[in-house]
């Protein structure tokens, strides 16, 4: 058989021939060749050669030579023809997370083994590998710094010396680690009072969903814990107290699994107005109360004293 691997369709040729024959009493040209069975897709081209496509499933052959009304078949020949690689298909393996490694999947849907997969970047070789069994993977590790990096990749497949397209782009997302938090009081500072609802806004780059946890300085547990399909959100503690002055932080983390922490704030509540006023006026009572109690005192002081002077000159006239 010609050539000694075929692919489906494949132009191929059978030759049948006698290694040996009574030479002295059958003439070469006597000798005649046919294959069976009679429906073989070859077609004889000169004595005993046999040519034409190869088929899309296995195929036996046999040559059965003639001469003198003597006849003599060949042991069977069974033609397997490989299957020719499809077009290769490209995709991620699990979660693409910036600056981490990962892996590329290159497989194509039919094509008989070994196939040796290439990826492709930027029309580029980045690297080759040979899959032998239905069990392995084509797979290949890469690291991307930019989302837009992903669209550069493809795969090409070879099982044969025909060409076949290479795969689409790489198409696949990219999680963006969460990077530069900050935590957001509201209201201002110098402006909380007991009284007042307080809002830590937590904010962050990266990919969502992002989980954020609040903390209090000291304390091992978050106060509270939430995802969202958002890059920031907020807690609210309602109704401040004199308890809740102290020093507040918040974390965010996503898929990428690179928690990171905003700097820490540092909350005075101060006193509530209506107390300052009530203090305020009470002081303000006390101080009117003090007043006049001393005007009082003085004029007590002083009326005793302009009695005893009457008194005195009255002694005196008698």
């Amino acid at each position: 058989m010609s050539p000694a691997e075929v692919f489906q369709r494949d132009y191929m040729t059978l030759t049948c021939q006698s290694e040996s024959y009574a030479s002295e009493r059958i003439k070469r040209e006597e000798l005649t060749y046919t294959l069976e069975p009679p429906d073989s897709p070859l077609t004889p081209k000169k004595p005993g050669v046999f040519s034409g496509s190869a088929l899309q499933f296995d195929f036996n052959y046999t040559c059965v030579a003639r001469a003198r009304g003597i006849t003599k078949p060949s042991e069977t020949l069974t033609v397997r023809p490989k299957v020719s690689v499809s077009i290769p298909k490209i995709s991620v393996v699990g979660k693409v997370v910036l600056g981490q490694p990962f892996n590329i999947r290159c497989h194509s849907d039919t094509g008989s083994f070994p196939i040796n997969y290439t990826l492709i970047r930027n029309y580029d070789n980045v690297a080759t590998t040979s899959v032998k069994l239905p069990s392995q993977e084509a797979l290949f590790s890469v690291t991307i710094s930019r989302p837009e990096e992903l669209s550069k990749y493809m795969c090409e497949a070879k099982n044969n010396r025909k060409e076949v397209p290479p795969s689409k782009r790489l198409n696949a997302t990219a999680i963006e680690p969460v990077t530069d938090p900050t935590l957001t009081v509201l209201p201002h500072l110098p402006e909380i009072s007991e009284g007042d609802s307080l809002y830590l806004i937590c904010g962050t780059k990266g990919t969502p969903p992002v989980t954020f946890k609040w903390y209090r300085d000291g304390d091992r547990q978050p106060l509270f814990t939430t995802t969202t399909d958002r890059n920031n959100t907020h807690y609210r503690v309602p109704k401040l107290s004199k308890e809740h002055s102290g020093t507040y932080y918040c974390e965010a983390d996503n898929y990428a699994k690179k928690a990171v922490r905003s700097e820490k704030v540092t909350i005075e509540v101060r006193m509530a107005m209506w107390k300052k006023a009530v203090i305020g006026g009470v002081s303000l009572l006390a101080v009117s109360v003090l007043v006049v109690a001393c005007v009082l005192y003085f004029k007590s002081k002083r009326g005793k004293r302009e009695a005893a002077a009457e008194l005195s000159v009255r002694s005196a006239s008698l």
